[in-house]
């Protein structure tokens, strides 16, 4: 009975009558979906959830209106967290938590910024709530396949977005979808009296370079977003004590060769986070982080390259946000310091003297 009431839910909500207000079935339908998450998930079985849990994604990739997007993605929350309670087979309990995993990993690429963010919100909360009950197999998915994917698409949006922006062709494959910001209008301009054409095709052009500029920064800030989340992640999966996983190496690796690539195209805001991650790996992972150490490095030489160029350094020339780089930066180091069992190399601390010199030219 209730999985017949969750269809023809989202028939309701999706295919109105003829001659009535679309909108009006979509907000009553949707208030429908609610009083099943919140009141009757205790009466429904493995099947009715599966068929819930689509009702509830179908209405977080609804454009329309971003609130009920943003309300169905904490009602996946309220589903997630509900998995636990269930007295299933190990098989069934994956099953749900896969498809909880795989919806949130699709809403993680909304051409949204402002989804985006709330994905973020939600998903650490399930995780925090979780944590000691997720399977080694779902960990797996989440760093593997759900974060990885997340930042790569991420980063994919933001190297497009640069590109388009400077004029030249990005250096990474790209995808046919274009770029949409997620807001529905830009400020317009006082009414004027337009002379000619050419005043309106100017018009036209400064709005299409604003439009740029504003998904330039909306996927930089995801970017910046994903890569302090997945950290976050990683080490609550170190702690878990999966670090024995095949995923374990594989997230790893991963993650230090994007930072690498990120740190060669991105701005301060990207930088200073891939930093304070460093940082925040360094001390979790203490126990294995020497094993990464020729990997890190890199990093911070790419991050001295980086800090050489002319732009940057006039840019962060007696700022505050380059009094913040530089300190960021000698805390990263100082946990790299404390993580590994010996002293650092004679040629790495070479490097390091010629790192914190450059950085020095940030406060003088």
């Amino acid at each position: 009975m209730i999985c017949q009431v969750v269809q023809k839910t989202v028939m309701l909500g999706f295919n109105p009558p003829v001659n009535s207000n679309p909108f009006a079935f979509l907000d009553l339908a949707f208030k429908f979906a609610q009083v099943l998450v919140q009141k009757c998930l205790e009466y429904m079985n493995e099947s009715c959830l599966f068929v819930l849990m689509s009702v509830v994604y179908d209405y977080t990739t609804y454009e329309g209106d971003a609130n009920i997007s943003r309300m169905a993605i904490g009602l996946l929350c309220t589903i997630a967290n509900y998995i636990p309670t269930l007295r299933s087979s190990d098989e069934k309990i994956l099953e749900l938590w896969l498809g909880v995993f795989n919806r949130l990993k699709k809403i993680g690429c909304d051409k949204r910024a402002e989804i985006r963010r709330n994905l973020f919100t939600v998903l650490e909360s399930i995780i925090n709530e979780n944590i000691e009950v997720l399977p080694s197999n779902i960990w797996d998915y989440i760093l593997y396949k759900l974060f990885t994917h997340i930042l790569q698409h991420a980063e994919t949006k933001y190297l497009e977005s640069v590109a388009v922006n400077k004029g030249t062709q990005a250096t990474i494959t790209t995808s046919t979808n274009t770029v949409t910001p997620s807001f529905n209008a830009l400020p317009l301009d006082p009414p004027v009296h337009r002379k000619n054409r050419f005043d309106e095709e100017g018009l036209r052009k400064e709005r299409e370079e604003t439009m740029r500029r504003y998904a330039e920064k909306e996927w930089e800030e995801s970017v910046v977003t994903t890569l302090s989340v997945f950290a976050q992640v990683f080490i609550k999966y170190n702690d878990a004590s999966f670090n024995e996983s095949p995923v374990h190496e594989k997230t790893w690796s991963i993650l230090l060769e994007t930072y690498v690539r990120l740190i060669r195209c991105g701005t301060y805001s990207i930088v200073h986070e891939i930093l304070k991650s460093i940082q925040k790996l360094s001390y979790s992972f203490h126990n294995t982080i020497e094993n990464r150490l020729e990997e890190i490095w890199n990093i911070f030489k790419e991050f001295t390259n980086w800090l050489r160029v002319d732009y940057q350094l006039k840019t962060y020339k007696q700022r505050p946000i380059g009094s913040k780089l530089s300190s960021t930066v000698v805390d990263a180091l100082e946990a790299i310091s404390k993580a590994i069992r010996h002293s650092f190399e004679p040629r790495m601390i070479e490097e390091i003297c010629q790192l914190l010199s450059t950085v020095c030219l940030i406060l003088i």
